[in-house]
């Protein structure tokens, strides 16, 4: 973001100085990376708006919906001091993280609650009802710490373009995991002995649901052997699923920039090569989606990087389609088209290069139309 501004304030000052020339920035990847920061933040605060309200008709009492907004926000104050000393920044990964450590601590903090609300029945003190809430819950913080490491340390000690592109997502977990101790064993344990949040038994949701919920389990019990043997049909359904679906390193972006490769045919001249790009660009000017584009040419090869309008109605998968079904008759150029983003380096191709190569014309070009057809 900061190189982004940088770069942004070159070109602003550049084009106050000239007026004999205009600067256009055609892409910024601050932009998308900004934005995409921004829909993770606001997913993230309406995720705990609703978590918050789904505690409060649960338990029906405004303090332990406080108790859990507070601890939740305790915990991600751990997470983010602790990225910072890993020296982790906030992008797209580690606030995808963050959103999946707000429901690991929503949870925990809804079991440590619960178990507090259901010793009050038995004991009236509550420095009694946290003790004894601790001693009952340490075992499960603590399996939750060293089954979060097991899983998560030892994508740390390998290298390679995965392990840089998750490293944030693992430091998250696991600073989740020791910010979960903390928060079950001090930090709620302290808010419920100052608000004393209290529940409302009479309160309830869905009895319907549970009812059913309970009719249900009692059935699948009377089956258990019906029930192991669809849970193994289910398991390797799923392992044949993983196995007959498509793979991927990462899932194509749409930002809305498209590229354009234009290979021209060897000893075409140079007048040629300008009539078959005026075609082209004249396409793109009656294409209502496109903003703008700039080409480069050099050698026997074009470049168009084509920028489609934010509000338009045309994504640039479906830009991409019109445009190779317009360009599939033009002679003498070679079209390729793909969609720019900030991880197309890594994403699937759609198409694929052959080169054959050999000394022979005549069986190259027909080793060229086998190929083909």
């Amino acid at each position: 973001m900061e190189l982004s501004r940088q770069v942004n304030e070159v070109v602003q000052e550049y084009g106050q100085q000239s007026k004999a020339v205009e600067f256009d920035v055609l892409y910024d990847e601050g932009e998308e990376v900004l934005g995409a920061a921004k829909d993770l933040g606001i997913a993230l605060l309406v995720g705990l708006v609703l978590a918050m309200v789904v505690a409060l008709l649960l338990f029906g009492n405004g303090k332990t919906a406080l108790c859990m907004t507070l601890s939740i926000g305790f915990s991600l104050m751990v997470d983010l001091i602790g990225m910072k000393l890993m020296g982790g920044s906030i992008n797209a990964v580690s606030l995808g993280a963050l959103l999946v450590a707000t429901g690991l601590l929503l949870e925990t903090s809804v079991i440590v609650l619960d178990t507090y609300f259901r010793l009050s029945e038995d004991l009236l003190d509550k420095q009694d009802i946290v003790l004894e809430g601790t001693k009952a819950l340490k075992g499960t913080l603590i399996t939750n710490v060293v089954t979060s490491a097991a899983i998560c340390l030892p994508l740390v000690f390998f290298e390679g373009f995965a392990t840089r592109l998750f490293l944030p997502l693992v430091y998250v977990i696991l600073f989740t995991a020791v910010a979960t101790i903390l928060d079950g064993a001090v930090f709620l344990p302290m808010l419920y002995l100052w608000l004393k949040p209290e529940t409302k038994r009479e309160v309830k949701v869905l009895p319907k649901l549970m009812e059913k919920y309970e009719t249900m389990t009692r059935n699948l019990m009377a089956h258990k052997e019906r029930v192991i043997g669809v849970a193994i049909f289910a398991f390797a359904l799923s392992c044949a699923a993983v196995i007959f679906s498509g793979k991927e390193l990462l899932p194509e972006a749409d930002q809305g920039v498209v590229n354009i490769e234009v290979a021209f045919r060897h000893g075409m001249q140079n007048e040629e090569v300008e009539k078959k790009l005026i075609v082209l660009e004249e396409l793109l000017l009656e294409t209502a989606e496109v903003e703008s584009y700039s080409t480069t040419v050099g050698g026997a090869v074009a470049n168009i990087r084509v920028k489609l309008k934010a509000d338009g109605k045309m994504s640039g998968a479906e830009f991409r389609e019109m445009l190779k079904e317009r360009t599939e008759d033009y002679v003498g150029i070679d079209i390729n088209v793909s969609n720019e983003s900030a991880t197309s380096e890594y994403e699937t191709p759609d198409a694929e290069e052959v080169v054959i190569l050999g000394y022979d014309l005549e069986e190259l070009t027909q080793a060229a139309k086998e190929l083909a057809n």
